[in-house]
């Protein structure tokens, strides 16, 4: 009864990153990287891989809704994922990056 009055504190998100590193290729991540929303730090990165089938570097992590002041995760937010003083812009998906979204 407790966790319904309280409600979720943490969100699995599923993002994707387009961008190449110096070397020109898809960066990779190594895990415990940090999630970014519209400037401000949610969370860390819990596990990442590249996906051949769709060429960009998938990471999955969880996100405290509780230190937000923008709300819910929404596709429209601005989304980055923060390695080693760099931050690359990455892509929200609501579900599996490989299924075609609405608006795409």
């Amino acid at each position: 009864e407790e966790q319904m009055k309280i409600g979720i504190q943490r969100k699995l998100v599923c993002l994707t990153i387009d961008e190449k590193d110096e070397d020109g290729n898809p960066v990779l991540l190594n895990g415990f990287e940090t999630i970014w929303r519209d400037n401000e730090c949610l969370g860390l990165v819990r596990s990442s891989a590249f996906g051949h089938t769709i060429g960009k570097t998938i990471a999955y992590g969880y996100v405290d809704l509780s230190k937000s002041n923008t709300g819910a995760p929404k596709i429209t937010n601005k989304w980055q994922i923060g390695d080693r003083d760099k931050k690359y812009d990455a892509i929200f998906h609501k579900g599996a990056p490989y299924l075609k979204q609405k608006g795409e």
